[in-house]
């Protein structure tokens, strides 16, 4: 058995050993979170003891742990079993711990139980101490135990004194006892009131123009200075706790409203306590304006354009407001008003205000109306209140009797029909309502006569979800120079021929009906025009209708410039009929100036909005896709699949576990939908198979049908994407215009902050970094941290590379929490490793500054956190949270007990109770279920001995009880075992049905509760992300539904890597924060898009889809704005670099910075490493020039990737002779350059091919081992 014994278990890959988990974990918790583990290892061993298991090997190498204080014990070789006992004589050949202190802590006799007890008593001591267990640890053990004299020490002694305690059980209980309670002070602190004091007497500060709007002995509004003034009276000074709570939460909101200044809200000027009259004020902008109600007065003056109008905007603002978490609650005609806005023409615009959507109470609940509130108002939340009043008084608006039918508007009617009928979801959300306020869009029809011999029935062609497709070819005549049209949409297509000398349409050929558009015929067009042709038979062309609304369309009208541009290029023609240089542009003759077209720098200028919808609109095009060469083919059930023709799979790029689904487009509605789950294993060239089940017989999947794949990864993804990106667009992100500031054109004035920071602020965050040097902000760091602060809300860093961007991070966020009073801020970057370091950075200058930080970070995998964050990896939190309560789950039930009066040796025994022979019924329960289930007998040995096994542990604890209960569970049902237990403790107790009853929800709850935090989707993940102080994610990670981030609210949202993120991965984060900080380098790499995806936007947009137009319209959203107008005052770029040596820096400066950026390192700073290496890279800077050598040329690979054998040739002689240079290898200026783990050697490839290419080559030489672990 010494011999042969392998002790095989699970392990968890997070799990540590002891040491491991002493050096990377406990380190750097906290005491508390280290005597958390402590408890929850004695409690681990109260259950053994429990069940009469001794371990007797407890050790380094028997004890795991993790970061979500998940513990596991290994050795169980030399345990004491019940009944089976021990393994006798050679019990000491086995173990390996032995008694760790039998030395300097004798004792003469003990039991199994009680060596247990020594032994933890060691290891939670080097727990609490954060200190490996060593030889050297054990020797100076007990003289630093017997100096200790934290709380811990006196228990530890104790277990280890000659009178231990007899088992884990005592251990713990004393460990409980002796352990400082964690009393958490709910009482208000009243100081936080204080920013908000103001010694004045409201009255006498803001004096009344003339008569009070509004007096009572609870309020006045008045008018003062041409402002309006509210004051709530008698607030001021508050004596209780809950009335101060009430009083800040309403001061911190208006505090969130003023600083947001949506424009629906009348801009709030001052706002607080004004001591001197005891009340509340708050002093906004007087608007002046209608009504609501006198609104409806003006029926006849109102167009229906105006109403729909007024009404998209109460939408926006509710909808907004909801957003930024305030709701209104009192929402009806008298607090809303219309205040009319002259525009350029002699229209009237209008902008809405909403009023009274903070009016203080004194118990802090809304003021309730009942005539714009649903029946149930009393029940009803003050979201569903406020979107009932919306769409109420949206139906007054328009004339629509609510709750009844109407001709005019019967969607509107149908939808109030359906929010009134529906009890559980109805009035919960405004989208039904908007959808119905949405006018059905007619398409508009281009007339076209054709003449021609040969009559023909009149075809009408529709665009395909607003696109009508067009493609361009030259035509084949050499009399004209003709270009030569085709049009394509659902119905068929046609050709127009285009006079390049006229700069119309000359003629047109008949048409083709055909009832699809083909995956060619999209990606071979120019672009797309949103009209619809009506071809009709006639005696001679009539083109007017054509020419008059595509020569004024600027998609087609650029496409055209495009293409005999590309004419020019390809034809070398001097033609002056396509010689655009000496003919005016084709949009200038046609085009009017118009409002929409002087906003716009040239013809391909578009705003951001139209580009980021663009971006959302055509993502699902740029999917990889097949067009079915026939429907749905059944072989069986098992093979069913989709036949197409192609040259190379789309599947290549999916991992066969992949979830891959088939997608299909419902292009009249614009959305997608899924056609079944690829199966990628069993496909292959031309057949698309599916998985057994998963796709209907009934689908629509027919010839030239385009289906789209997409991993289910990969859709979660979009949807994130696309959710936050529309909730932008749409005016409801906490920054309610917040792509506005995207735009290049943008010349929104910057919001400036009151803020003052010293260099006293910034010595602080002076620190030594490992080699002694000493680190500090510089002068540029310095002058962004001010200028970023203090102006906003969009603000930009640009770090290139080596300027200490994290480092400027970390003292930023350490800031707005220190002296800012920041109260949570949303971390987040395109990378796992940049936010991680981040973070990383953060937490340690909190920790070297002693400010307390909580942290969580978001990830769906625990690998990519690194091992300094797993302490706060939500998944690891959440786990610890649920390991924690489990074990002291009773303890909780036992406090809470006492709030309703019920003595804590009844709630122990009640909860033992439920949690063990509870547990065991319900099991029991559920294997008798499943067989009434299947309607069989037990008839499975495995399954009836555990049935078996279960009674008997039912009556062996029925048994420890000690009540005098005769049952049998052959004869009765086994309920009545727990009823009549818990009847028997209630007569012990003298408990009341009542009190029981509030027994048995108090356990329940905390049974679910541990159900609940055992689920990984769970709300607690949400729960973490409002209420930790610092938020940390990948962009796109933090869009997962339940962390729930669109639904909070970030005083600070900084995204990392920035200039390399998509618009749509920048929304996930940006439309929760108040104020946004971009952090990147718009002259590193740019966002990526893939070549179908860009293709389809050049179409959407009209724009080339070759050349500097499509680079600049896909260019970096941080770009845009870092250039604009709204930029040069709210961006900062950090100048100098310290990474790179002074040669390498310059280069990078002149090339890529204009040469602004500086050098923090000098050449002597530089270890000089350079004088034995080969002569060929002696500078610190060297360019090898191969192209006189034979064959210097690149092969280009079927992927589109490059390879050069000559240069890889090269790179492997240098290896070579570097590694045959013994003085450079050992040499200590080599050995000092680098840190561990670093290498001495890095070769960079700009091509994946000649990666592969240097690898394979590399690999068929000789190298020595110590030389491959340095490149």
């Amino acid at each position: 058995m010494t011999v042969d014994h392998t002790d095989l278990f699970d392990l968890m890959p997070s799990q540590l050993r002891f040491n491991q988990f002493i050096g990377q974990t406990a380190k750097q918790i906290a005491i508390k979170d280290r005597a958390d583990y402590v408890k929850l290892l004695l409690h681990k061993f109260v259950d053994l003891h429990d069940a009469g298991i001794a371990h007797r090997d407890l050790g380094t190498h028997s004890l795991w742990l993790s970061a979500d204080k998940k513990i596991s014990l290994s050795g169980f070789a030399t345990a004491f079993f019940p009944k089976k006992g021990t393994v006798g004589d050679i019990r000491d050949i086995l173990t390996v711990s032995t008694d760790l202190v039998e030395n300097t802590y004798p004792i003469e006799i003990y039991t199994a139980y009680q060596l247990d007890v020594r032994a933890l008593a060691v290891l939670s001591w080097h727990i609490l101490q954060a200190k490996r267990l060593s030889n050297d640890s054990i020797q100076s053990f007990k003289p630093e135990l017997e100096r200790d004299d934290e709380w811990y020490s006196i228990v530890i002694k104790q277990a280890l004194s000659e009178d231990p305690y007899i088992n884990a059980k005592d251990f713990l209980e004393a460990f409980n006892e002796a352990r400082p309670t964690d009393e958490k002070d709910f009482s208000f602190d009243k100081d936080q009131l204080e920013p908000f004091y103001h010694n004045i007497s409201h009255y006498r500060q803001f004096r009344e123009d003339e008569d009070f709007i509004v007096e009572t002995d609870e309020k006045e509004v008045y008018v003062s200075n041409g402002r309006i003034v509210k004051a709530w009276l008698n607030t001021f000074p508050v004596n209780e706790d809950y009335k101060a709570r009430i009083l800040f939460d309403w001061l911190q909101r208006i505090s969130n409203l003023k600083q947001l200044s949506p424009k629906y809200i009348p801009h709030i000027h001052e706002f607080g306590v004004a001591t001197k009259s005891g009340s509340l004020y708050m002093v906004s902008d007087l608007v002046e304006g209608f009504t609501w109600s006198e609104l409806k007065s003006l029926d006849d003056k109102l167009t229906l354009e105006h109403k729909l109008g007024v009404i998209n905007q109460l939408i926006h603002a509710i909808e907004h407001l909801h957003g930024i978490g305030v709701t209104h609650g009192d929402l009806h005609p008298e607090n809303i008003k219309i205040s009319p806005i002259a525009a350029d023409s002699d229209d009237i615009d209008y902008q809405l205000y909403l009023f009274d959507a903070l009016d203080f109470t004194s118990n802090g609940s809304s003021n309730l109306n009942y005539e714009y509130a649903p029946s149930h108002a009393e029940n009803a939340t003050t979201k569903m209140r406020d979107i009932f009043a919306v769409m109420k008084m949206s139906c007054e608006l328009l004339g629509v009797a609510w709750g009844e039918d109407s001709t005019e508007f019967p969607d509107i009617a149908e939808v109030v029909s359906t929010e009134l009928l529906d009890l559980k979801s109805g009035f919960i959300s405004l989208e039904r309502f908007k959808d119905a306020l949405q006018p059905k869009s007619e398409v508009q029809m281009i007339e076209v006569g054709i003449g021609n011999r040969d009559s023909f029935d009149t075809l009408e062609i529709y665009p395909e979800n607003d696109e009508l497709f067009f493609q361009f070819e030259k035509s084949k005549s050499k009399e004209k120079n003709d270009i030569l049209v085709k049009f394509i949409g659902l119905g068929g297509l046609f050709k127009a021929f285009y006079s390049i000398t006229e700069k119309k349409f000359t003629h047109v050929l008949p048409p083709i009906s055909r009832d699809h558009i083909s995956a060619k015929d999209r990606r071979e067009s120019q672009s797309i025009i949103s009209v619809g042709v009506r071809l009709t038979s006639k005696h001679r062309h009539d083109l007017a209708d054509l020419n008059k609304v595509l020569l004024k369309d600027t998609h087609f009208t650029n496409a055209v410039d495009n293409f005999i541009k590309e004419l020019q290029r390809t034809d070398g023609t001097t033609n002056q009929n396509i010689e655009l240089e000496s003919e005016p542009d084709v949009t200038s003759e046609i085009m009017e100036p118009t409002e929409e077209s002087s906003r716009k720098e040239n013809s391909y200028s578009f705003t951001v909005k139209e580009l980021w919808q663009a971006i959302l609109n055509t993502e699902t095009e740029a999917l990889p896709y097949i067009t079915a060469t026939d429907s749905v083919i059944w072989q069986n059930e098992d093979k069913v699949y989709v036949p197409y023709n192609g040259e190379v799979s789309p599947l290549d790029q999916f991992n066969k576990d992949d979830i891959v689904q088939a997608l299909g487009k419902d292009t009249a509605n614009d959305k997608t939908f899924v056609y079944g789950n690829i199966d990628v294993k069993r496909s292959s060239l031309n057949e698309l198979h599916f998985k057994p089940g998963s796709v209907k017989r009934n689908n629509s999947i027919v010839e030239d049908t385009i289906v789209y794949i997409q991993s289910k990864q990969s859709k979660v993804s979009f949807n994130r994407r696309k959710n936050a990106l529309s909730r932008i667009l749409d005016g409801e992100a906490v920054i309610n215009n917040l792509y506005e500031y995207f735009d290049a054109t943008c010349k929104l004035p910057a919001t400036h902050y009151d803020s003052t920071i010293g260099e006293d602020d910034f010595k602080r965050y002076d620190r030594t970094n490992e080699y002694g040097q000493t680190i500090r902000l510089n002068d540029p760091q310095k002058e962004a941290f001010e200028k970023l602060l203090k102006n906003g809300p969009v603000s930009l860093l640009q770090g290139p590379p080596g300027t200490g961007k994290t480092e400027f991070i970390a003292a930023f966020v350490h800031y707005l929490f220190e002296k800012q009073g920041t109260q949570n801020i949303l971390l987040v970057s395109q990378s796992h490793q940049a936010v991680n370091t981040a973070a990383e950075r953060i937490r340690r200058h909190c920790r070297r500054l002693t400010t307390e930080l909580d942290v969580v970070r978001f990830s769906n995998r625990s690998r990519t956190v690194s091992s300094e964050l797993q302490d706060v990896f939500s998944e690891n939190l959440q786990n610890s949270k649920y390991e924690l309560l489990k074990a002291e789950k009773i303890e909780r039930i036992q406090n809470l007990g006492l709030l309703l009066g019920l003595e804590k040796d009844y709630l122990r025994k009640r909860a033992q109770i439920h949690f063990d022979i509870g547990k065991q019924i319900k099991r029991y329960n559920l294997l008798m279920s499943d067989k009434d289930n299947k309607k069989k007998d037990i008839d499975n040995k495995e399954e009836k001995d555990l049935l078996k096994a279960i009674e008997q542990d039912i009556e062996s604890k029925m048994a420890q009880t000690n009540f005098n209960i005769d049952f049998n569970i052959k004869q009765s049902s086994i309920e009545d075992i727990y009823t009549k237990l818990v009847s028997e403790i209630n007569k012990e107790y003298s408990v009341e049905p009542k009190e029981s009853s509030e027994a048995s929800e108090l356990i329940q709850l905390t049974e679910d509760m541990l159900d609940s935090l055992s689920n990984e989707r769970t709300n607690y993940a949400e729960f973490l992300a409002r209420s930790r102080q610092l938020v940390v994610g990948t962009c796109v990670g933090m869009g997962q539904s339940h962390i729930g981030i669109n639904e909070n609210v970030y005083d600070w949202v900084i995204i990392d890597e920035a200039a390399r993120s998509t618009s749509s991965e920048l929304a996930i984060a940006m439309q929760s924060g108040k104020r946004v900080l971009l952090v990147g380098d718009h002259k590193q790499l740019p966002p990526i898009y893939s070549q179908e995806h860009k293709l389809a936007l050049a179409r959407r947009l009209g724009i080339p889809k070759r050349g500097e137009e499509l680079d600049d319209a896909l260019g970096s959203d941080f770009e845009r704005v870092f250039q604009s107008e709204y930029g040069k005052n709210t961006c900062a770029t950090l100048k100098t670099q310290y990474r790179m040596a002074p040669a390498i820096g310059n280069l990078v400066s002149y090339c890529f910075y204009d040469g602004l950026l500086e050098n923090g390192k000098q050449e002597e700073d530089i270890h000089d490493i350079y004088n034995s290496v080969p002569k060929e890279i002696e500078s610190c800077v060297s360019w090898l020039d191969t192209s006189s050598m034979p064959n210097a040329y690149h092969t280009g690979a079927s992927n589109g990737s490059s390879s050069n054998r000559v240069e890889v040739d090269i790179i492997i002689k240098l290896l070579q002779d570097i590694q045959n240079n013994d003085e450079l290898l050992n040499s200590e200026t080599a050995k000092k350059c680098l840190k561990e783990g670093d290498h001495l050697i890095g070769v960079i490839c700009m091509y994946a091919e000649q990666k592969r290419l240097l690898r394979k080559k590399f690999n068929e030489n000789t190298w020595d081992d110590s030389f491959r672990q340095q490149i």
